[in-house]
C-alpha cells in the first residue's frame, strides 16, 4: 500500500472510524513518517466502517482490530500490519509498524474510569472487582478470542500515567494538523 501511495500520491485511501480518531491521528503521522500522501475516508463509526471495508470501498480500513474481528476471521480482510507497541494477539505474524521501519506507535486502550472525587476505598473496590473479573478464564477467552482485545491491565496510577501521555502526544498531533472532530 505504501509502495501504491508513493508511486501515486494522493490516490491511496484510507477509512477511519470519524475524524479525530485514533487511526486518523495514526495514519496522520504514518503518512508524515513514510513520505506518503493518503486520502482520508471518515465513516460514522465502526459499522459503517466495517461494511465500507467488506465492500472494499476504500484501500485501507484503519481501527482497531475489535472492530474487524469477523472479516478477518473470514479471510475477507488481511491485517497488514499493527499500530501497537508489540503484535496484535489475533494475528501475530503481522509485524508493527516499528517492525516495518516506520517510527509510529498507536495502542488503542480499553479503560475504567470514576468521577473525580470517588473516595478511595470505592475506587479500590471498583479495581478489585475488575480484576477479579478479567482473572475469569470464560472472560479472557471472549476479550482475546472473540472480541480481539489483547489485555494489558495496569494498576491505577500507571493508568492515569499513560492517560496523561496520551493527551500530551494526541493533542500535538490534532493542533500541528487542525484536525476538526465531526
Amino acid at each position: 500500500m505504501l509502495a501504491a501511495a508513493k508511486a501515486k500520491p494522493d490516490t491511496v485511501t484510507f477509512g477511519t472510524i470519524a475524524n479525530g480518531s485514533l487511526a486518523h491521528l495514526t495514519m496522520m503521522l504514518l503518512q508524515k513518517a513514510a513520505g506518503v500522501g493518503l486520502v482520508h475516508v471518515p465513516y460514522r463509526g465502526g459499522g459503517p466502517l466495517a461494511v465500507a471495508a467488506a465492500a472494499g470501498e476504500v484501500d485501507l480500513p484503519t481501527a482497531t482490530g475489535t472492530i474487524f474481528v469477523q472479516q478477518i476471521q473470514a479471510g475477507s480482510l488481511r491485517v497488514l500490519a499493527s499500530t501497537g507497541p508489540k503484535r496484535w494477539s489475533g494475528r501475530p505474524e503481522a509485524p508493527t509498524l516499528k517492525e516495518m521501519g516506520i517510527p509510529v506507535e498507536a495502542e488503542a486502550f480499553w479503560g475504567a474510569l470514576a468521577p473525580a472525587g470517588t473516595p478511595a476505598a470505592i475506587q479500590a473496590r471498583y479495581a478489585e472487582a475488575l480484576r477479579k473479573a478479567m482473572a475469569v478464564p470464560a472472560v479472557q477467552e471472549r476479550l482475546v478470542n472473540v472480541l480481539g482485545i489483547d489485555l494489558a491491565p495496569r494498576d491505577g496510577a500507571t493508568f492515569r500515567d499513560f492517560l496523561a501521555q496520551q493527551i500530551e502526544t494526541w493533542g500535538k498531533v490534532v493542533r500541528e494538523n487542525g484536525v476538526k472532530p465531526d
